[in-house]
C-alpha cells in the first residue's frame, strides 16, 4: 500500500473494511460528543498515540490505548509516527480512500487534519467531491452552554472537579492497572489499600481523598481512594467491605466525587481516626450514586 505500511496495523483485512461510513479522530476520553458520533458509524480511525501525545512529552491523555479499546469495539488504531505527522491534507486523505475507501464519513465540528492541522472542513468538503464519498459534520454536543471537549474535561479532572468531568464523560473516569506492593502502612492500622502503578501519560486528579469504585473482575466494591504527591505519585485504595490479596492482578479504580484535600497527620491514632471518618463520607456519596 504504498508507503503506508509504516502506520497501517498488521493483519487487518482491510476489503471487509472498505465501503463503510467511518469516522476519524483522537477520541481521548471517549466523552459524550465521542459517542454521539460513535454511535453513527461502523468504524474509527483512530492514533495511538494520540497526535497530542506524539508531539508533547508533557501532554497527559484521558484514555490509555486499553481502556479506549474498552470502551468502544470500533477503533482501528494507526501508528502515529513521523510519517504520519508528516503528510499533507491531501495525502492523508488519499491513504484513507486508498486503504478504507468509505462510502461516508462523518467528522467533528472541530476537526482537523494532515501535517501541522492545515486541513479543515472546507477543504475535506472539497476533497468529498474529487473522491465521491459522503461527508457529515456532527455539531457540538452540550451540557448546558458547556460544549463537550476533551480538554475542558481533562482541565476539570486535573482541579479536582470529578463529578463535572464525569457528567462530560457519561462514566465515572477511571484508572486502570497493575496491583504494586506499597508500604504497607494501612495494614499495620487495619485499613489495608490496593496501590497501583501509575503511568506518566495517564491524567489523574490532584491529591487528595475520594469517594470511587475498586473493579475486580466483574465485581464492584465501594473504596477510599488516595492520591499522594511525595517523592513521586502514589495512587491507592481501601477497597470497603473486601478481604484477598490482588498483587500482581489488573484491577480498575473509577472516581466518582472528591471527599477531601490530602492532610498531614500528627499521630497514626489520628490518622485512623480521619479514615474512618471518609470511610462513612464515601459509603453516605456511594448509596446515593
Amino acid at each position: 500500500m504504498n508507503n503506508f505500511t509504516s502506520f497501517l496495523p498488521p493483519d487487518i483485512d482491510y476489503k471487509k473494511l472498505q465501503g463503510k461510513t467511518i469516522t476519524i479522530g483522537a477520541f481521548d476520553g471517549c466523552h459524550l460528543g465521542h459517542q454521539a458520533l460513535l454511535a453513527h458509524v461502523d468504524y474509527a480511525v483512530t492514533f495511538d498515540p494520540i497526535p497530542k501525545d506524539y508531539f508533547s512529552h508533557i501532554h497527559k491523555v484521558l484514555t490509555l490505548r486499553k481502556e479506549k479499546e474498552k470502551l468502544h469495539n470500533k477503533f482501528i488504531f494507526l501508528n502515529f509516527n513521523k510519517a504520519l505527522a508528516m503528510l499533507s491534507p491531501e495525502d492523508f486523505m488519499a491513504f484513507i480512500m486508498q486503504v478504507f475507501k468509505p462510502q461516508k464519513i462523518i467528522i467533528g465540528w472541530d476537526f482537523r487534519f494532515g501535517s501541522h492541522h492545515a486541513g479543515d472542513i472546507d477543504l475535506l468538503n472539497r476533497l468529498a467531491k474529487v473522491y465521491g464519498f459522503e461527508l457529515a459534520v456532527q455539531e457540538p454536543v452540550k451540557l448546558g452552554e458547556v460544549i463537550i471537549k476533551s480538554t475542558t474535561i481533562r482541565d476539570n479532572i486535573q482541579k479536582g472537579h470529578i463529578e463535572r468531568a464525569n457528567k462530560y464523560l457519561g462514566y465515572h473516569y477511571y484508572y486502570e492497572a497493575l496491583v504494586i506492593h506499597g508500604k504497607a502502612l494501612g495494614r499495620t492500622i487495619s485499613f489495608p489499600t490496593v496501590n497501583l502503578s501509575i503511568d506518566p501519560k495517564k491524567t489523574l486528579p490532584p491529591p487528595g481523598v475520594y469517594a470511587g469504585y475498586v473493579h475486580i473482575g466483574q465485581k464492584k466494591y465501594q473504596a477510599a481512594i488516595s492520591i499522594l504527591q511525595k517523592e513521586k505519585i502514589e495512587l491507592e485504595g481501601h477497597i470497603l467491605d473486601f478481604r484477598g490479596d490482588l498483587y500482581g492482578k489488573e484491577i480498575k479504580m473509577s472516581f466518582v466525587s472528591k471527599v477531601r484535600e490530602s492532610m498531614e497527620f500528627p499521630s497514626l491514632e489520628e490518622l485512623k481516626k480521619q479514615i474512618s471518618l471518609d470511610i462513612q463520607t464515601i459509603r453516605a456519596i456511594l448509596n446515593k450514586v
